[in-house]
């Protein structure tokens, strides 16, 4: 059987240019001077690079997909993580990480069912700039108070779908939880 998350196999994944720290994907060059969601310095794999080329070897142009920022190895799942500093609508998300769930599988050759076993998304979130909604704030607290899974922005619908887990920390959790500490490095 093909190990469709043996990332080293596929030149996409194996090019130096696209293998960053997990700091530089992270970061918001919106602000001056540019600001950055995780301050870890594993390898890991810059997604919004990996669509850039994928998009520009089928003569596609950038707005053909979204992108998440890092892609990387954690305890045996592959992990697709988006870092957001400022405002965001919840299909912005649901567009990045279903777009590059669909390159992924592409490249790889990888059926979703397998994808979807072997995958989490990582949404991180600067809590101080996104103003919740009443609903993100109740989805919150059901979410800690009981075993039912909650999406905070409404990202329910990538669980189960096209992941096997969907993860929303905050920007000040994000580098003490293990989606940081322990990530297989290139």
């Amino acid at each position: 059987m093909k190990d469709y998350f043996c990332l080293k196999h596929f030149d996409e994944f194996s090019n130096p240019e696209v293998h960053k720290t997990l700091k530089v994907t992270s970061e918001d060059n919106s602000k001056n001077p540019s600001e950055y969601m995780t301050q870890v310095k594993t390898k890991v794999i810059d997604f919004d690079e990996v669509k850039e080329n994928y998009l520009k070897d089928h003569g596609m142009n950038e707005d053909n997909a979204k992108s998440v920022d890092a892609l990387y190895k954690l305890n045996d799942k592959l992990c697709m993580a988006e870092f957001k500093n400022g405002d965001f609508k919840s299909s912005e998300i649901i567009e990045k990480a279903l777009s590059s769930a669909m390159i992924y599988m592409d490249i790889t050759g990888c059926c979703l069912e397998e994808f979807r076993r072997n995958s989490v998304f990582v949404l991180v979130y600067n809590e101080r700039v996104k103003n919740p909604s009443s609903r993100q704030w109740a989805a919150s607290y059901k979410a800690k108070s009981s075993n039912r899974r909650y999406s905070k922005f409404q990202l329910d619908h990538l669980w189960k779908f096209c992941f096997e887990k969907v993860v929303e920390i905050e920007k000040g959790e994000f580098d003490n939880t293990q989606y940081a500490t322990q990530i297989e490095s290139y």
